[in-house]
Formats: C-alpha cells, structure tokens, sequence
C-alpha cells in the first residue's frame, strides 16, 4: 500500500489500479500538473517509490479535463511522465489530480 493511494489487489494478489478519489502521492501530498508535454503526454508532481499500476483515470479538479493513463514512461522519485489517451492539454499546469 502506497501513502494516500491503495493499490487494491485482486484474488491472484495481483495488484490493481489506484482507487476513486484525491490522488495524493508517498508522502501524503496531492499530486498536481507539472507539465504538459503533448497531447498524449504530461508530467506530474508526486513522490512515488512504486510507479502505480496503468490503466486509470484522472481529472483535474480546476480544469474537470479527465483522461486515462494508459502508462508510466518515467518516474524520477520527484516527478511522474504519464503517457494518456490523448487529453493532456486540457489539463492545465499546478491543478491538482483526482482518481475517478
């Protein structure tokens, strides 16, 4: 289990996409826009040891853009890169995220 976003595991103890709710990151912190880098493409604030498992929505609580991450390409210990299904502009940069 990660601080402020439980994995849930199925049956095989498989683990599951983040659940509903404030995104917040290993330390308790929400998760907000950094950048955005195309279309398909964003970066995140967040502080994450384990990437968390893909796929997963999110929407912006300023913007109400949402989005389905379908992969994590980077993870930096201070940052996330999120690959998405192509609604990273919408989201605007310092909004803060929610798992819907």
């Amino acid at each position: 289990q990660l601080t402020g976003v439980t994995l849930l595991v199925d049956d095989a103890g498989n683990p599951q996409p983040p659940g509903v709710g404030s995104w917040t990151d290993d330390n308790g912190d929400p998760v907000t826009v950094a950048s955005i880098i195309s279309p398909v493409a964003m970066q995140v604030n967040g502080a994450f040891a384990v990437d968390p498992i893909t796929p997963f929505d999110i929407e912006g609580a300023t913007t109400g853009a949402t989005t389905t991450i379908t992969n994590i390409a980077a993870n930096t210990g201070s940052l996330l890169e999120l690959d998405d299904n192509g609604n990273s502009t919408a989201f605007q940069v310092g909004e803060q995220l929610n798992i819907i």
